[in-house]
């Protein structure tokens, strides 16, 4: 298993349907994301591909309504330096990012998968797009009261239980991960202090299970969440190759 992932939203570039993007994105970024040498190649590269996203805010910066995102993983800091340093990314991936996000609103967050509950294990080898599960990406910002985010994550974990054993592949925690002081002068990753939960759903016609869960989740916890800072985001997660040890 990897020790660590980067986790990237983002929306599509200005001009673009959605559809328009993650064609690109999928099509002719995906065919870019191996590189002919393997030692410039990820443990593992997942894309998001969100199709409805939720907020509560009505301001503009708040909100993300992301149409992108990614997965990155690696087995070690070397690894992370391996890559990003290779002329392959360098010269090929990086630049494509510009023919179809918005780079603006690309977030970098650095992450470590935590596995809170699984009901079956997650298939992750490869998949196309047709037949990759739905991810939920729930945003959940803490007010800094007096509950834990422990609490937080055990209370949203037993609500998600109580009503939606049969929809439910997995929950996971995107738990925040440092890097060491030499790797973050390599690789600038965006801090994050929210809770970013990782659902996994068996079917699209798990959603509003999901969605009445999070609902339950809301009102239980209101005077600790922000809840205009809680953001949702729907799609599919496809795992484009794996080569995870």
């Amino acid at each position: 298993m990897s020790a660590f992932k980067i986790l990237v939203t983002s929306c599509r570039k200005h001009g673009m349907t959605r559809k328009e993007a993650q064609d690109y994105f999928y099509e002719v970024h995906g065919s870019l994301a191996q590189s002919p040498d393997p030692n410039a190649n990820l443990a593992k590269y997942t894309q998001l591909h969100f199709f409805d996203t939720a907020s509560y805010s009505e301001k503009g910066n708040d909100r993300n309504d992301w149409d992108l995102g990614g997965e990155l993983y690696f087995e070690s800091e070397e690894q992370l330096a391996r890559v990003y340093q290779s002329s392959w990314v360098r010269e090929k991936v990086s630049p494509d990012n510009l023919n179809f996000s918005d780079t603006n609103s690309t977030r970098l967050r650095m992450a470590r998968d935590t596995v809170i509950f699984k009901n079956e294990d997650i298939v992750d080898s490869p998949s196309t797009r047709d037949k990759a599960p739905i991810l939920a990406l729930y945003f959940v910002e803490p007010s800094g009261s007096q509950v834990s985010t422990d609490k937080l994550v055990d209370g949203f974990a037993d609500i998600l239980k109580l009503g939606t054993t049969d929809e439910i592949w997995a929950l996971y925690v995107n738990t925040p991960f440092e890097l060491s002081a030499k790797a973050s002068i390599l690789f600038k990753s965006q801090p994050f202090d929210e809770l970013i939960f990782s659902i996994y759903l068996k079917r699209p016609q798990s959603i509003p299970a999901f969605r009445k869960a999070q609902k339950d989740f809301e009102d239980k916890f209101a005077h600790s969440i922000c809840l205009e800072k809680c953001q949702t985001a729907l799609g599919s997660r496809v795992v484009i190759y794996n080569n995870e040890k």
